[in-house]
């Protein structure tokens, strides 16, 4: 199959392109009320998922009205798939929206010490689409008086597969008087990636009895979607209370591993693609960095 085809078969074409609700304080509002809510956002998010589906099926009419790939300029092919990921991308940020909203909501009357991220992630698969085992992560940090929580999940862009195929994020919300406010967003560099696991880290501290907020750090694994076998990317974000900063970005690696948390690090285990090989790697986590401190292979 040629470039072209490769590019702009009809489903190969689009598979190869590359509030109790969450927190004690909420629950001052009647149950019937938090569950209508919780149905809006459920169904607005459910409309948006769908879009993707929309604009697969609008673009697959636009090559075939153009003749793409065999008959099809090039020039018209390709603007036709670049509007179909410009598409594509707006339908993952109004859904990101949604969830800013909902969080908003959620914690407008939460005290600090009431910030409950496992009820935050219950209700967030709740609302977020269908069809794939994976679950949000939410993790709740700070200082007691400063206290923030991050949401972490994968949107999957229908049956797109590669690099375009999903829209990882990683969202930090502070909060306030009025309740949560997003303060920053990164994971783009994970978009792509599927089977998103999230793994909050305890990072050695050089003096314990810093007055700072304490960070809250972040390591993220996934697997490239529609590659031809395990293709695995991680990353580690540290949230400072302010902004997201990235402290580890290796190569992508071939192979399925498995990481857990250890008291000051995390480990990565098992079995290389088609390699007669296996992974075992210790590593040890600062805020600045990360350093390997034990290597087994065999």
């Amino acid at each position: 199959m040629s470039t072209m085809q490769t590019m702009f078969d009809v489903k190969p074409f689009i598979q190869l392109l590359v509030l109790s609700v969450a927190f004690p304080g909420f629950g001052q509002t009647a149950p019937r009320t938090q569950e209508r809510s919780v149905e809006r956002f459920e169904n607005r998010i459910a409309s948006l998922d769908h879009k993707f589906e929309d604009v697969t099926d609008s673009t697959q009419k636009q090559l075939d009205a153009a003749g793409c790939p065999g008959n099809g300029r090039i020039d018209v092919c390709r603007r036709v798939a670049d509007d179909m990921m410009t598409a594509m991308n707006a339908i993952a940020a109004d859904i990101h929206a949604e969830v800013d909203s909902f969080i908003r909501v959620a914690a407008a009357s939460a005290p600090n010490q009431a910030l409950d991220g496992t009820a935050v992630s219950n209700k967030l698969r709740r609302i977020l689409p269908k069809g794939t085992d994976e679950a949000p992560s939410v993790f709740v940090g700070g200082a007691p008086d400063r206290r923030h929580l991050i949401a972490a999940y994968c949107l999957h862009k229908g049956t797109l597969m590669g690099s375009n195929g999903t829209s990882v994020t990683v969202r930090a919300y502070n909060q306030t008087a009025n309740g949560m406010a997003l303060t920053d967003v990164t994971g783009d560099d994970m978009n792509g990636f599927g089977r998103l696991v999230v793994k909050a880290l305890r990072p050695r501290v050089a003096d314990p009895a810093d007055s700072r907020t304490p960070a809250t750090c972040l390591l993220l694994s996934g697997y490239m979607t529609g590659a031809n076998g395990p293709l695995n990317r991680m990353r580690l974000y540290v949230y400072d209370g302010r902004q997201f900063h990235p402290v580890w970005m290796p190569e992508d690696v071939w192979g399925e591993f498995t990481v857990k948390a250890t008291a000051n690090g995390f480990t990565v285990e098992g079995d290389y693609y088609r390699e007669n090989r296996r992974r075992r790697d210790a590593y040890a986590v600062a805020e600045t960095g990360v350093q390997l401190i034990a290597r087994e292979a065999r």
